[in-house]
């Protein structure tokens, strides 16, 4: 206040802009260490961090609707990619005779099958739980990894089935 009446901050009330007179018996005056404590000098907002060359640096907030739906397309994701490695194990069954020794495509094919959507559900969980670590927008890997799923098991089976075929 501009009357010459000590003051303080009204901390009770957490409205750090305002303040009032000091009580009586406070005769307001502090030491500058007493006015610099880590409390003071702390930032106001809760998710505000300090960097290390002193500026704040904002923390993302947690989106609980990209959280469940992550989860929920994790789950369908995994499931996903052991229906496609069963239906991909499915494609032994158009297995060629291999008399001539010309199974290597049809080996290809297979392992592309069986081994494709199990390798992309884990890349696809394991990014998934990095974006949501970072609080990044992750809810699209799955959706992205459930479509890859499905066309590595159709490129596999394409490919066994090229080589498996007596045409």
């Amino acid at each position: 206040m501009s009357d010459g009446t000590p003051t303080r901050r009204d901390d009770e009330t957490g409205d750090d802009a305002r303040t009032r007179p000091a009580a009586d018996g406070d005769s307001g005056s502090s030491t500058p260490a007493e006015r610099s404590t880590p409390e003071s000098n702390a930032p106001a907002d809760a998710a505000a961090a300090a960097a290390p060359d002193g500026r704040t640096k904002r923390v993302r907030p947690v989106r609980v609707w990209d959280l469940l739906l992550s989860i929920v397309l994790l789950l369908l994701l995994v499931g996903v990619a052991i229906t496609g490695a069963l239906v991909g194990s499915l494609f032994a069954l158009n297995a060629p005779s291999c008399v001539n020794g010309s199974c290597d495509l049809f080996d290809v094919g297979l392992g592309i099958a069986i081994w494709g959507p199990i390798v992309v559900g884990v890349l696809g969980l394991a990014a998934t739980v990095i974006l949501l670590a970072l609080r990044r927008r992750a809810f699209w890997v799955p959706l992205v990894g459930i479509a890859l799923v499905a066309v590595v098991v159709f490129v596999g089976g394409a490919i066994s089935f090229a080589a498996g075929s007596s045409f």
